[in-house]
């Protein structure tokens, strides 16, 4: 499956079935687009199945000592990830 496709559904599926708030929708949102972006940029597959943890830890890693992120922002980047990852292979 391709990733924005998953990534609609998982926010269809906070939306609706548990009820999450738009902020928290939206923060979600942009923390995986920002992994949809980096799996781009660095020209990688955007297919589930072609995921890794050794690319979410590059990932994490970018935004730690190139984009400067805040660690709260990090942890919530993480958390997001953690979720969709779960949903993903739940579904």
């Amino acid at each position: 499956m391709e990733f924005q496709t998953a990534l609609d559904e998982f926010l269809l599926y906070l939306e609706v079935e548990q009820n999450y708030s738009s902020n928290t929708l939206s923060s979600y949102e942009s923390d995986l687009t920002l992994f949809h972006s980096f799996l781009k940029d660095h020209k990688r597959s955007t297919l589930l199945e072609d995921l890794n943890p050794s690319l979410v830890r590059r990932f994490i890693q970018q935004q730690t000592l190139q984009q400067y992120a805040k660690p709260r922002s990090v942890r919530r980047r993480i958390s997001s990830l953690k979720s969709f990852s779960k949903f993903c292979l739940k579904e």
